[in-house]
């Protein structure tokens, strides 16, 4: 697997009643067997609040790349992915749950989800949310 871009954004309500500005869409999008291929993580934006409990991490920025900080939300589906090769079968997942989200990664090696951030932002002149 060979990882193109990442990014992650708050959704925007499309109407006002709607309750979309209440997730967060998480995207990777990566060549696997020649392919190109994308994944998305939607998820409740409330468990930006507990990232300390399924991450290393306190609060967002998660870290920097130079003087640009990373978020949470733009790593999300590419740490899912790296941990959980057997999503690369799906093209989007839905997490409501804060319990499946936590297990999503149970088993992140975050050293190597930070140092594959780095090698793929030292690729692209900028993430794509900086845009």
């Amino acid at each position: 697997m060979e990882v193109k871009a990442f990014v992650g954004y708050q959704l925007e309500k499309s109407v006002p009643t709607s309750p979309e500005d209440s997730f967060v869409r998480s995207e990777v999008a990566y060549f696997d067997e020649g392919k190109e291929k994308e994944f998305h993580l939607v998820y409740l934006d409330y468990f930006h609040t507990k990232i300390e409990t399924f991450s290393p991490y306190i609060e967002d920025p998660i870290f920097n790349i130079g003087e640009k900080g990373v978020f949470f939300k733009d790593i999300a589906s590419l740490a899912a992915l790296v941990s959980n090769p057997e999503l690369k079968q799906q093209k989007r997942v839905y997490v409501h749950d804060l319990e499946d989200f936590e297990a999503l990664f149970e088993q992140t090696d975050w050293e190597k989800v930070q140092k594959l951030t780095m090698t793929i932002s030292q690729k692209t002149p900028k993430l794509k949310s900086e845009s």
